[in-house]
């Protein structure tokens, strides 16, 4: 089966793929936090779900890691070598990695297994014996699932090139659907370890729902290992590169945990809570956004057309801000009632609504940064740009480290200077790359952006201002030991602050708003006139 030709991408087509991603990313946060939910009831903060959180730092998190460098090196390699050589070398190059990653993925899952009482000792140092050996048994048990792990991402990133991003974009869901099913059923005789097991479990389908999206190409793939393909070893290099310049994200985690381990017990669960909440919007718009330009990105380079690369990456840019700032001004404001109304239940009491609530204000205030600091890396990787990546994600772990030392060991702040040194080092990392990518590609519209972050800014400042009022008013109002009450405050207070912020920028007439507009106007007439 001849697969030369990349499909056509217009920004139309783009905008239709990311909606359909933000769609399946919607469904899966939604039951993410379905699952946080149901682990906080039964679990709370407890020691237990610490030693889960730490024991998949390696198996999981990590090693996610590894693989969105092999994704990041992988697209517009094989992007370039389907354009300018032939679909036979490009598909050659594909098994080879392949193969050499299935045998990566089994001494990697083998070593782990082995020397899982030694990472534990070091992720979690402030851990009790107890802990330690419950720790070492979850990782170990995860250890076993790597193979699927690889196997789905592999799937992901063939599709992907191919601009199909629908089956893989139910990753997170089919993730969140096999774990909520694991702990409901499991839990209550397995414990904690019915986690470990529904991370296995969750891996296997994940490969097994993108396998008829990946069915027209298989004909082409075979296993071999030919490390002289000159693609090959310059994926190799390019994956080494970028598994430095694009760890900052995974290596802040390890060191946050470090840092909260030694803290009161409950801490690295309650980041982990905040975390997941601050999160959610960076799921459901900058993620999507991200998976969806990426490819684009990658084309342009390939090309070497720049123009058309710093105008993408500025509209992604802008997409972003667009979810973002509002985002974080909700996040700050509603951050008591948002986490009494998703958590606060069963063990998770109100000392630990506190403990989250506090730690998601500071994890907030650099949400633009976590958002748009993705964007910057993948344009840098899609031009394979390794150096400066680099040198920000040196830039931010070193901040990163030194801030969680001071916080933690001289101030009060506890988990919530974790949470700040998490922001000031995302920050410090998107100034690194904005200030490369700006030379680079000539400026990346810089007029627009300013015009866009002044109008956002100021129409997020009025629906703050409504936002504190409206829910300041219920609060006095209502009985918010009901859950039903709950509900009611965090729903009216963002429709307020809707009302208020819709309004005020299309009164602004912001460009990407208006974007957005004559798309769906187009869809919406092409749906019409195929009807008619």
């Amino acid at each position: 089966m001849n697969h030369s030709k990349l499909p056509v991408f217009s920004r139309e087509k783009a905008f239709n793929a990311a909606g359909i991603v933000m769609i399946a990313l919607a469904l899966s946060t939604v039951l993410g936090f379905g699952r946080e939910m149901v682990i906080a009831a039964l679990l709370g903060i407890s020691p237990q779900v610490d030693a889960y959180l730490a024991a998949r730092i390696i198996p999981m998190d990590f090693f996610e890691m590894l693989l969105v460098a092999f994704n990041l090196s992988f697209i517009p390699i094989f992007t370039r070598a389907l354009i300018s050589e032939s679909p036979e070398k490009a598909w050659r190059m594909a098994g080879s990695i392949f193969t050499l990653g299935l045998i990566v993925c089994i001494v990697f899952s083998i070593t782990g297994i082995i020397f899982a009482p030694s990472l534990i000792s070091i992720i979690g140092a402030g851990f009790s014996p107890l802990i330690k050996n419950l720790s070492v048994s979850i990782m170990r048990c995860i250890f076993t699932g790597l193979i699927f792990f690889f196997i789905a991402k592999f799937l992901t990133a063939i599709l992907h090139s191919y601009r199909e991003f629908t089956a893989p974009a139910f990753f997170g869901f089919t993730t969140n659907t096999v774990i909520i099913l694991s702990v409901i059923l499991l839990v209550p005789t397995w414990g904690i370890s019915a986690l470990a097991a529904g991370c296995v479990f969750a891996l296997f389908f994940n490969c097994l729902i993108q396998i008829p999206a990946f069915l027209p190409y298989a004909g082409n793939l075979s296993l071999n290992i030919d490390l002289s393909n000159p693609y090959i070893k310059q994926m190799l290099a390019m994956m080494g590169l970028i598994l430095m310049g694009s760890s900052m994200g995974r290596i802040n985690e390890i060191i946050s945990l470090h840092f909260a381990s030694s803290l009161s017990p409950g801490s690295v669960a309650a980041l982990n809570y905040s975390f997941k909440i601050v999160g959610l919007p960076v799921q459901l718009f900058a993620l999507a956004m991200n998976i969806v330009i990426y490819p684009l990105l990658s084309e342009h380079a390939a090309r070497k057309d720049f123009k058309k690369l710093n105008s993408v990456c500025s509209l992604g840019l802008r997409m972003i801000l667009l979810g973002m700032l509002p985002a974080a001004t909700i996040l700050i404001i509603l951050r008591i009632p948002i986490v009494r109304l998703l958590f606060e239940r069963g063990a998770f009491d109100a000392s630990a609504t506190s403990c989250t609530s506090d730690a998601m204000f500071f994890y907030s205030i650099g949400l633009p940064f976590i958002a748009c600091v993705q964007v910057l890396f993948s344009c840098s990787f899609a031009l394979q740009e390794t150096k400066i990546p680099i040198i920000a994600t040196v830039t931010g772990i070193s901040a990163n480290f030194i801030s969680c030392y001071i916080f933690s060991h001289y101030t009060g702040l506890g988990s919530r200077g974790i949470a700040l040194a998490t922001s000031i080092s995302t920050a410090l990392a998107f100034c690194v790359l904005s200030v490369y990518l700006y030379k680079k590609l000539g400026g990346l519209e810089i007029n627009r952006l300013l015009s866009s972050l002044i109008k956002l800014f100021i129409s997020s400042l009025f629906m703050a201002l409504v936002i504190i009022l409206v829910s300041s008013w219920l609060q006095n109002l209502l009985d918010l030991s009901v859950l039903y009450n709950k509900f009611l405050l965090v729903t009216l207070s963002l429709l307020s602050g809707a009302a208020v912020f819709f309004p005020l920028i299309l009164l602004f007439r912001l460009e990407e708003l208006w974007i957005i507009i004559d798309i769906i106007k187009k869809k919406i007439s092409k749906t019409v006139s195929s009807e008619q």
